[in-house]
């Protein structure tokens, strides 16, 4: 009797194996990109009752030329979740969170879901929680701390997808007050782990920019945030890609880009006015002449990024680079602090980046002539006369 019992068990566990082994090499397939042949091995799995093979199957709808329809899929994750497996939960919760797949939109039916799989430890579960919070009154507010609490142990444990998302939440306040010192406290942590890989290092670094441009105070706040978007746009960390048309891509980042470069164009302006030291005091005279000349009214700092300096007829005549571009010295700043970055996308992140404008005034010519060769000039100037839209300084050495 014993011996029929352990023939029974072994036989049985030498079958739970082999399901094992066709459920690995349906997996291995799938990285392999043989999609056919990881859905012939899955199906008969998952018609077993294999919960995991029920869920390998969604995930083999989402490939390209899939031989199963989403919506078939997505039957057998609502079965796999039904048998208590977390991840088809979450995946089922997502359904009816945005209607897919041939279920109702139903945010209540979303959140009993993602609680369910929460409730497993499921960490994405915890997550689609904090978005079910801003997009509805359902969830109470001690479950939202208690889904980000969950969230910052498991990024406490070094995990670089849940260190990003965690920064997104103190960004965006979800399930915690809005912080993004905070924010940039966490994208920075991936930025300077060596062991985080590119795609870590792109969602972090875009990340870190919208954290810095969310506080932005100056255009140096501005700059920096660019800077960062430029990073994830090379080569070595962009791991992101929306189609532009006719065939061609661009780094996802690059909209971010866009959309910070019209941010410092809108401000430029007003935070020059603000600030004591401008680098393109000519600048400001197309802002708005009344308040150009009350600035200039008084003495200030100018200082100058000198391109080229000429002395003709006793006055300095400087040509400046100015804010517009600002992107050719942010070449000099990366390749100085990321040797490596290269852009294939180089004719759409530096178009424009050689414009530059010039700025004289009226100075001694011993003293012009001092200065010709140094790449900085600092001056203290008065508003001396204006011929139209061009002011003309009186210049000294402060």
């Amino acid at each position: 009797m014993i011996a029929l019992l352990l023939t029974g068990f072994l036989g049985s566990l030498a079958h739970a194996q082999d399901n094992l082994t066709r459920l690995e090499t349906a997996e291995k397939h799938l990285q392999n990109g043989q999609v056919s042949l990881a859905y012939r091995l899955a199906l008969p799995e998952a018609e077993g009752g294999n919960v995991e093979a029920m869920a390998l199957l969604a995930t083999i709808a989402n490939h390209k030329d899939a031989p199963i329809t989403r919506e078939d899929a997505a039957r057998w994750s609502e079965l796999a979740a039904e048998l208590g497996h977390a991840r088809s939960q979450w995946r089922l919760g997502n359904y009816y969170r945005f209607g897919r797949y041939g279920f109702e939109k139903n945010p209540a039916k979303s959140l009993g879901w993602n609680r369910k799989a929460a409730a497993q430890g499921h960490t994405w579960g915890h997550q689609t929680i904090l978005e079910l919070g801003r997009e509805t009154n359902l969830v109470p507010r001690d479950e939202l701390a208690a889904s980000f609490e969950a969230i910052r142990e498991v990024a406490e444990t070094g995990d670089f997808t849940w260190m990003n998302h965690l920064g997104r939440n103190y960004l965006a306040g979800k399930g915690t007050a809005r912080d993004p010192s905070e924010a940039r406290r966490w994208f920075q942590r991936v930025i300077d782990t060596d062991s985080a890989g590119s795609t870590f290092k792109y969602d972090a670094y875009v990340g870190l920019s919208q954290a810095i441009r969310a506080t932005a105070d100056s255009l140096d706040d501005i700059e920096r945030a660019l800077d960062l978007l430029l990073i994830a746009s090379s080569d070595q960390f962009c791991s992101s890609r929306t189609s532009t048309g006719n065939g061609g891509w661009e780094c996802t980042s690059l909209k971010n880009f866009r959309e910070t470069e019209a941010l410092r164009d809108a401000r430029r302006c007003a935070y020059g006015f603000e600030q004591r030291r401008v680098s393109n005091p000519s600048g400001l005279f197309e802002c708005d002449m009344l308040r150009a000349i009350a600035f200039f009214a008084e003495e200030r700092d100018i200082a100058l990024s000198v391109d080229t300096v000429a002395v003709r007829n006793g006055l300095l005549f400087v040509t400046t680079r100015t804010s517009d571009d600002w992107r050719e010295a942010a070449r000099g700043r990366l390749a100085a602090s990321h040797p490596g970055l290269t852009w294939n996308e180089s004719a759409v992140v530096w178009q424009g980046a050689a414009r530059k404008s010039s700025f004289s005034c009226e100075m001694d010519m011993a003293v012009a002539r001092d200065l010709q060769d140094s790449g900085r000039v600092v001056v203290r100037a008065v508003l001396r006369n204006l011929n139209g839209t061009e002011p003309m300084f009186r210049c000294r050495i402060r």
